[in-house]
């Protein structure tokens, strides 16, 4: 029998084990979604990644990593419905307006550049284009555009709970909201365009039975029409990056996905392996710190550029050791997050976490990360200051 059973079969009793339990929708649905990558891995191992390496030690810790962050979320399901302290109108009208301003930015910088280069043929010279290029070098706006993409999203929901008239707002944040997604489009990205619909409707989820009947409707039609656009970008750029048109390629599209779902379990024990004791020790994770540093990818004659989950990028960078502790600062952090008093920030910090959760599965960037880390710092700082400042 195939070790990588082993994962299916770990999700499959905490599956069985929340289904024995009532109103846990979210958390039933989220481990439902590991459970069908996990099954992938197994079908990965039959195909594109034929023979891979396994190792029982390092597919145990993996479990129980991936046991010690999951296990969070069993309380995210009391955000549905719950009801919010409300903010002030001066503090709402200003995040309103300072994150359609950035989105705004963010759009019609990104825009041309994904009609410019989705005439390249191949997504490999794509991406070598937006290094060569410097695109990774951004107005401040169009990063806060960008990286706080799920704020103007959270923004919308809120405003269509608790000011519905406000039409034109909501419709602004809900277009701004959609920068990362472009953003991720300028290099053929298919990660931005699930995790965009994921955070969507888990936070429609939510909202849902606190929402007006017309504004429901409305929702859920945009959701139909906007998983059919997403359905077709997500084909095209899969047909794109691996040109099924030339028949003497023997990439199988269908295999391609599996491995897209399945492969941060594959590959795991290899990076288990090979690096115990990590490489490049935070430089990656955090270059602001590190600017003369050498990218972790860059630091060994192996094929680094596998993903294996957010737990595999740590060991790769910072050991087995350093990251069973970032285990447990997320594990943490994401408890603190369902024990804070709701406001508008705990939905940041719910969608922070909805975000890094999608990530951790199906594309997890090191450098990214940084950003990532710098957002939930932001929001706390902001956070702690309106809260004193209402006292």
């Amino acid at each position: 029998m195939s070790l990588v059973l082993i994962y299916p079969v770990f999700f499959l009793i905490i599956f069985l084990r929340i289904k024995q339990k009532k109103n846990h929708l979210f958390y039933s649905g989220l481990i439902f979604v590991y459970l069908f990558a996990s099954i992938c891995s197994y079908f990965d191992m039959q195909g594109l990644n034929r023979g891979a390496y396994l190792d029982l030690t390092a597919i145990l810790f993996h479990c129980l990593c991936l046991f010690l962050i999951l296990r969070r979320f069993n309380k995210f399901d009391k955000f549905r419905n719950i009801e919010i302290i409300k903010l002030d109108n001066a503090t709402l009208y200003t995040l309103t307006g300072f994150f359609i301003l950035c989105g705004t930015v963010a759009i019609i910088e990104g825009l041309p550049q994904v009609s410019l280069y989705s005439i390249v043929n191949e997504t490999q010279d794509l991406r070598l284009l937006m290094e060569s290029e410097g695109f990774g070098q951004r107005f401040y706006l169009t990063y806060f555009g960008v990286k706080y993409w799920t704020i103007p999203l959270v923004l919308a929901f809120y405003y269509i709970r608790y000011k519905p008239e406000k039409k034109i707002l909501i419709l602004l944040l809900f277009i701004v909201s959609f920068a990362y997604v472009i953003d991720g489009l300028k290099v053929a990205g298919r990660e931005c365009l699930l995790k965009y619909s994921f955070v969507f409707f888990v936070f429609f989820l939510f909202f849902k039975d606190t929402l007006g009947g017309e504004w429901k409707k409305r929702l859920k039609l945009t959701m139909i029409v906007g998983a059919s656009l997403i359905v077709g970008f997500f084909a095209i750029i899969t047909f794109m990056r691996f040109d099924v048109s030339k028949v003497q390629q023997s990439i199988n599209v269908n295999s391609s996905l599996i491995t897209y779902a399945g492969q941060g379990f594959v590959n795991f024990s290899s990076v288990f392996y090979h690096f115990p004791k990590g490489l490049s020790h935070g430089s990656s994770h955090f270059p602001f710190f590190f600017p003369n540093a050498v990218r972790t990818a860059d630091m060994s004659g192996l094929r680094l550029n596998t993903f294996s989950t957010s737990i595999g990028t740590w060991v790769k960078e910072f050991g087995i050791f350093g990251a069973f502790i970032l285990t447990l600062i997320y594990s943490l952090l994401l408890k603190v997050v369902t024990s804070i008093k709701c406001n508008i920030f705990t939905l940041f910090y719910v969608a922070w976490a909805l975000e890094f959760v999608f990530s951790m599965l199906f594309f997890y960037n090191e450098v990214l990360n940084g950003s990532r880390v710098i957002s939930l710092a932001t929001i706390i700082l902001f956070d702690v200051l309106l809260r004193n400042y209402k006292k």
